[in-house]
């Protein structure tokens, strides 16, 4: 069942870039709905890194959030959380924060993008797989 985990990790991150915390950090206005076309193959590489580094954080956090029944200790995890899902994206070569959320969003208004980058995101994720 490793394709749909891949799947699963892929929609995860793409979910995660167009809706994720970092939306809320209101960063970037919000783009014009694109086509799949208007970003070159190096943007998306740089946006499927990203994503995966933020689904990463996302992952670690979570857990800590859910065994956390006090409300502030919650939100601090998340304020951490947000912070690392930020840097994150900032420190990924070729790629802004306000470009990483205008791919996502124009991710989430184009399903041909989105299948794009689900792919790329697969891929990424086999060559991974074949190194380990």
């Amino acid at each position: 069942m490793q394709f749909t985990k891949t799947l699963s990790t892929a929609a995860l991150a793409l979910g995660l870039a167009v809706a994720g915390p970092l939306m809320a950090q209101d960063a970037a206005p919000a783009a014009p709905e694109a086509e799949a076309s208007q970003y070159s193959v190096a943007e998306l590489s740089a946006f499927v890194t990203a994503a995966l580094a933020v689904n990463e954080v996302d992952q670690r956090y979570q857990v800590q959030v859910m065994e956390t029944e006090d409300p502030a200790e919650q939100q601090q995890l998340i304020e951490a959380a947000n912070g690392e899902m930020i840097a994150a994206v900032e420190q990924t070569p070729g790629i802004t924060l306000e470009q990483y959320m205008e791919i996502g969003q124009a991710a989430e208004a184009d399903p041909e993008l989105n299948a794009r980058l689900i792919a790329m995101v697969q891929d990424l994720q086999a060559q991974t797989t074949q190194v380990e």
